[in-house]
């Protein structure tokens, strides 16, 4: 039976190379994404807990920029040039082969359009200011900017919505590791104790957590 079937794929790749390889290299991606996307399983002992609260700050900035026949509404000091935008190709005339095949003659023209030059103010992210801790406590840093600024001048700065991470560290068949987690997984997780989770392959971060 084996041989059997050893002998039709044989003659498979042997009467359609191409084919055969289309299908090694499609049965190839295909095990590939197996391997990355398929969840794997764990146990670490954990050694520490660590948070940490990010509150991204804007500044009110300057942008020079250009764009393609037309500048946005906010623009200002607004110039534009007559400028080859992109290029096209034009059929001349033919020719045939000696063999009586007909080929076209071309050659690329030049399109051209208004390129629009201009500043344009908008908030930029500049910097975070970042709070972290091995407590159970996790808090926002001080931060006493505005979340909003009417009327912003150049200069101007404004805080967004912070973002949290939480990890644990531990170590995992003797190596140390570390990983992110929800933050309901991290509120239950206890220092000294030793857990199971699931991540992915090449993935930081673990879930479906398990006390053991």
């Amino acid at each position: 039976m084996m041989k059997r079937i050893y002998g039709k794929i044989k003659d498979f790749i042997v009467d359609y190379p191409e084919a055969a390889v289309s299908i090694l290299f499609v049965s190839l991606i295909v095990i590939f994404i197996c391997f990355v996307a398929i969840p794997v399983y764990g146990t670490m002992k954990v050694t520490q807990l660590r948070w940490s609260w990010d509150i991204p700050v804007y500044e009110y900035t300057v942008h020079d920029e250009s764009q393609w026949n037309s500048a946005p509404d906010g623009a200002y000091d607004i110039h534009k040039e007559w400028e080859v935008s992109n290029w096209r190709t034009v059929k001349t005339g033919e020719w045939k082969d000696e063999n009586g095949n007909t080929h076209e003659i071309t050659h690329q023209e030049p399109v051209y359009s208004w390129r629009y030059y201009y500043k344009i103010n908008k908030w930029d992210h500049v910097r975070d200011i970042n709070n972290c801790g091995i407590d159970r406590d996790p808090h926002e840093a001080e931060c006493e900017l505005p979340f909003n600024v009417s009327s912003p001048a150049i200069g101007d700065l404004k805080r967004g919505e912070h973002t949290e991470y939480y990890e644990v560290f531990g170590v995992s068949q003797k190596e140390t590791v570390r990983y992110n987690v929800s933050f309901e997984d991290w509120k239950k997780i206890e220092i000294g104790g030793s857990i199971s989770y699931k991540k992915y392959r090449f993935g930081d971060k673990i879930w479906d957590i398990q006390f053991v």
